[in-house]
């Protein structure tokens, strides 16, 4: 029986934060007071960003990446009737392996 491993290796944590970048690209505030309680979420990131796969064949060129999930959080809006609101925002939630593959032959001219 073979066994399997992980092309990247991952951690989890659960993770209060404070500011987070949107489904639109700009920054937001996460509300973290009394009022609206603490925010916590559940993140996975890549152990060694950027560090290339294992188990990856000769001629293609892999990372390790750590991708975003979109989820709802309650943002600080000071135009907001009470300050504040709901928004989509982006959590790191899975770590992949990417690949491109290198061409190994010659073009000289």
């Amino acid at each position: 029986m073979e066994s399997e491993i992980d092309a990247c290796e991952q951690m989890t944590s659960w993770e209060q934060i404070y500011q987070a970048e949107t489904i639109h690209g700009s920054t937001a505030v996460l509300a973290q007071n009394e009022e609206s309680g603490p925010q916590v979420f559940y993140a996975v990131r890549c152990r060694s960003e950027f560090s290339p796969c294992r188990g990856i064949k000769a001629g293609i060129v892999s990372r390790c990446e750590t991708r975003f999930n979109p989820t709802t959080a309650i943002v600080v809006d000071k135009s907001a009737p009470n300050g504040i609101r709901w928004e989509v925002v982006l959590i790191a939630g899975q770590c992949v392996c990417t690949e491109s593959f290198v061409n190994l032959t010659n073009t000289f001219t």
